[in-house]
């Protein structure tokens, strides 16, 4: 069976984005939902006919946008009734020691 790729530019900003692929044999994609600072992909696992929504992530610098992007994703939670993976780039940390700039 050859492997078919598809993917999508999910979101771009200055220097840095998300790209998603996915093979077509394995997940079959229904729609995609854009937001500000994230975008949903939602489609089926092939083999099972299980639905899921993948959501890329890559949010502001600012903490005021960031908190933003925090709530849209609490309510984000409640509406979506598939399982629900949120991958990307929260430009978030926990600890000012993470940080490069200090």
């Amino acid at each position: 069976m050859s492997q078919i790729l598809s993917g999508t530019l999910l979101t771009q900003k200055g220097n840095g984005g998300i790209l998603a692929l996915w093979n077509e044999n394995k997940f079959k994609m229904e729609s995609v939902e854009f937001g500000g600072q994230r975008v949903a992909i939602f489609g089926f696992h092939v083999a099972t006919m299980h639905h899921y929504a993948i959501m890329g992530v890559y949010a502001e610098t600012s903490v005021a946008e960031r908190s933003i992007l925090w709530d849209e994703l609490i309510i984000l939670k409640l509406a979506v009734h598939v399982p629900l993976f949120i991958v990307g780039d929260f430009n978030d940390t926990l600890n000012v020691c993470e940080r490069s700039s200090r």
